[in-house]
């Protein structure tokens, strides 16, 4: 997932799931996306995104793997937030 707003952490309205993991995307910012919509995409393949800023900004992401031997069924991976001056 994706989306322009800042990271929150979990005292700010972070996700926390049954499993402890914590998804820090803001789900409520309208920016909010995810790639291949929603599971549909090209699956376990390199993929090449070409990717260019023409103005300074901020994007913040987060990935969410779908792992039915785990508690939650999804492994999260740590939020990172990109921003270009």
């Amino acid at each position: 997932g994706y989306g322009v707003a800042p990271l929150v952490p979990a005292s700010a309205g972070g996700f926390t799931t049954a499993g402890g993991q914590i998804l820090n995307l803001d789900l409520t910012d309208p920016t909010f996306g995810v790639l291949w919509n929603y599971f549909n995409g090209p699956g376990f393949v390199n993929v090449t995104i070409p990717f260019s800023v023409p103005n300074p900004g901020a994007v913040s992401v987060q990935m969410l793997v779908v792992a039915p031997t785990l508690l939650d069924g999804v492994a999260i991976s740590q939020p990172t937030r990109l921003i270009v001056q």
